[in-house]
């Protein structure tokens, strides 16, 4: 049986076409190269800067240095010509008889008038058929308000009553709260630590008050609100806890 030899030619069309496919695909140097994120297995590179500003600590504020001269008053006297709320037995000249420089509450030593200077102008107690829960002390002049003990700061606001106002802890449950500043000291803020003597602020007239310029100095006990806040502490007179010896 004879067979015959068959020869398939491709047609000149389809030859062509697998001649053009052949020349239009890309090598592998032509192809534009992925970016490395896309690269199977690879991450890009970190940003350097992107990196450092996270790694970085934030720049430590300055050291606070309390200067070595502070001084509380050594004496406290009723403010002249003034008509004085609860004002504390006082020696004609109006010095006020029962002022030490330090009280004790819980434990803790706090200044009885963290001012550079002044004179007592109302005291604790009832005032205007309304209670006045803490003290307050009057100089025309804008003094410096000192930290009346070691202490961190709880709050740092303003408030159309109490003017510009810090509370400071001083301890576990003891608290003041420094009020009508004209401004806060510069370099703190809600947390920071503070030292006694450290001025905090100066006396002002911000917020409502019966003087011009004065301190509203309440200290205050008790546990801290997480709602309340120091509205929750009970207020106590300082002058109730003078050492008597």
């Amino acid at each position: 049986m004879a067979f015959r030899r068959i020869f398939i030619y491709p047609s000149l069309a389809a030859l062509g076409l697998l001649i053009s496919a052949c020349a239009s695909a890309p090598s592998e140097t032509d192809r534009p190269p992925l970016p490395e994120s896309d690269l199977e297995g690879e991450t890009a590179e970190p940003d350097p800067q992107v990196e450092q500003e996270i790694a970085s600590p934030p720049s430590p504020k300055p050291e606070i240095i309390v200067p070595e001269d502070f001084a509380f008053p050594k004496s406290l006297s009723l403010c002249p010509r003034m008509t004085i709320s609860n004002a504390p037995p006082a020696n004609a000249e109006g010095e006020i008889a029962t002022y030490a420089t330090m009280a004790a509450l819980h434990g803790v030593r706090l200044a009885v008038a963290p001012i550079e200077a002044g004179c007592f102008s109302s005291g604790f107690g009832p005032r205007n058929g309304r209670p006045h829960k803490g003290i307050d002390l009057y100089n025309p002049d804008p003094v410096a308000i000192y930290a009346a003990t070691d202490g961190w700061i709880r709050e740092k606001v303003y408030r159309e009553d109490y003017g510009n106002m810090l509370v400071i802890q001083h301890g576990d449950t003891v608290f003041a709260r420094y009020a009508h500043l004209e401004s806060f000291a510069d370099n703190i803020e809600i947390g920071d630590t503070v030292r006694i003597g450290q001025t905090i602020g100066i006396m002002g007239e911000t917020g409502r008050g019966q003087v011009p310029r004065h301190l509203h100095y309440e200290v205050l006990t008790g546990e801290w609100g997480v709602l309340t806040g120091s509205f929750g502490l009970t207020p106590v007179d300082i002058f109730a806890h003078i050492p008597t010896n």
